[in-house]
């Protein structure tokens, strides 16, 4: 091949790149332009599928630790209330699920979360100050023994599971929008 057919080879080489980058930059755009018009959008970029993934799996491990922390707390609380505090320091579990509570409450801060998971993290952070306020009331009820309190606390809770099912909900629509598959409920 001489130099002539080396040079339209090369060229006709870069015309394919270029060709290629033009349909994925168009497919591109097509796929934001498409999104941009959904409820979930927050700060004008969709996050990709790897990226809700992601977000997806973090989320579900705090979830699911912060559900085991609160059954604890539950298991501790009838206890206490059956008048089996003699056989366990309540205090003590107190202390231990609201520790770990906050460790989680820095790790849902930490998310990365572009685009429209913003406003689920944002919603999952938020869960957080009910159940941290609830954890606060649980411990002044075992030092006081205030109905009031307990009853306030159990508010707290049903208003941070309410703000994690609706957390969950709006994950579950930013997998649909990046195509993820739906898995097993957790």
């Amino acid at each position: 091949m001489g130099a002539n057919g080396v040079k339209i080879y090369w060229e006709a080489g870069i015309m394919k790149r270029a060709a290629g980058a033009l349909i994925l930059l168009m497919a591109f755009l097509a796929v934001g332009c498409s999104m941009s018009t959904d409820p979930t959008e927050y700060d004008g970029t969709v996050a990709s599928p790897l990226q809700v993934e992601t977000f997806d799996f973090q989320y579900k491990k705090i979830v699911t630790e912060l559900r085991r922390l609160n059954q604890m707390r539950e298991e501790a609380l009838n206890q206490l209330l059956n008048g089996e505090s003699t056989k366990f320091d309540a205090n003590a579990v107190f202390r231990y699920v609201k520790e770990n509570a906050q460790d989680l409450l820095q790790q849902a801060k930490e998310m990365e979360a572009p685009g429209h998971l913003v406003k689920i993290k944002e919603v999952l952070v938020s869960s957080f100050a009910y159940y941290m306020e609830g954890l606060s009331d649980l411990r002044e009820y075992l030092d006081k023994e205030k109905k009031a309190l307990l009853e306030e606390a159990d508010g707290n809770f049903q208003e941070a599971t309410r703000l994690l099912d609706e957390a969950r909900e709006k994950l579950e629509k930013a997998k649909k929008i990046a195509g993820l598959k739906d898995d097993k409920p957790w």
